[in-house]
């Protein structure tokens, strides 16, 4: 009985260690391949990159094309009937324009 309950405490606090670890090589990997993506090389942010911080501008606006939030500092606008949208890249810019 003694064994079993050795047992289910060593699993009880391996695994938040466990968890920890496997978290954080996942989120290594996942800012690997992030950052060596073929979107990044087309020239458009990826949406989990955080962008710079600028001082006092902290509106955040959707890009229309990909979804991404972005904010008014870094973010590329294009002024159209009488409203200014706002882009995280010039590629989704220019993608909005074919489309309209």
């Amino acid at each position: 009985m003694l064994r079993y309950v050795l047992i289910l405490l060593f699993v009880l606090i391996m695994l938040p260690v466990l968890r920890g670890w496997l978290g954080a090589i996942a989120r290594l990997l996942l800012n690997w391949s992030l950052g060596t993506s073929s979107s990044a090389a087309a020239g458009q942010r990826s949406p989990m990159a955080s962008p710079p911080a600028a001082a006092g501008s902290t509106i955040l606006h959707k890009d229309p094309v990909c979804g991404t939030y972005v904010s008014e500092a870094v973010a590329v606008a294009l002024k159209q009937g009488g409203q200014t949208l706002w882009f995280c890249s010039e590629a989704c810019r220019d993608k909005y324009r074919r489309r309209a």
